[in-house]
């Protein structure tokens, strides 16, 4: 078939390199709260965000025309200042029964994702021929059993098979959070450098 890129706003803006396979990113979380305590006085918890960024560190190794690109889609989004959206490249999900066309639920592996969850988030799927599906999560529902059902914004366009699925994560929202890109030259032709990521949980567009 072909991607069905669906509740990312108007005309989004996907970031697709892929990163190097054999390093896996990393994520990472700024705090919620923190604890203050001053003396004679006792612990007081204080909330210092009502949602919780992702950071997540990603490296690159590549040849000069994959560099290229990505360095013109770094100077395109002006390092740290314009938005865009980019992939986990990781399972977050895993997908507990086959999707049918048609269908907004889907059920998911009990993870404890009914506990973080905010309203804003989005999904992929890469499938097996290629394929990418996004969409956004509107509700998750925990049930008696090992599944979650998580309700979608926009209906599948198509039925989705367990062997179907290569990745089942999530897409972000997010910038840059470097503003200068450190690179090791292997060859000529060769390159290695880390790319970071931030989460702009207050910017997510409208489906």
């Amino acid at each position: 078939m072909a991607d069905n890129i669906e509740d990312l706003g108007t005309s989004p803006i996907i970031f697709n390199e892929k990163a190097n396979f054999k390093k896996k990113p990393v994520k990472k979380f700024t705090n919620k709260s923190k604890v203050l305590q001053f003396t004679g006085t006792i612990l007081t918890p204080l909330e210092i965000a009502d949602t919780v960024p992702l950071t997540m560190d990603k490296q690159y190794l590549c040849e000069s025309p994959k560099y290229k690109r990505i360095l013109q889609f770094w100077l395109d989004r002006k390092a740290m200042v314009n938005g865009f959206w980019f992939y986990s490249e990781y399972n977050t999900f895993r997908l507990y029964a086959p999707i049918t066309l048609g269908s907004n639920i889907l059920q998911i592996e009990k993870d404890g994702f009914s506990g973080i969850y905010e309203g804003y988030e989005r999904l992929y799927f890469l499938l097996s021929n290629g394929d990418i599906i996004t969409r956004k999560i509107n509700s998750v529902t925990d049930n008696a059993g090992d599944y979650t059902d998580l309700t979608v914004e926009t209906s599948f366009d198509r039925n989705i098979a367990l062997d179907e699925v290569r990745l089942f994560g999530r897409i972000f929202y997010g910038r840059f959070n470097v503003e200068t890109i450190d690179v090791k030259n292997f060859s000529p032709c060769v390159k290695e450098f880390n790319l970071s990521f931030y989460e702009l949980t207050k910017e997510y567009p409208s489906p």
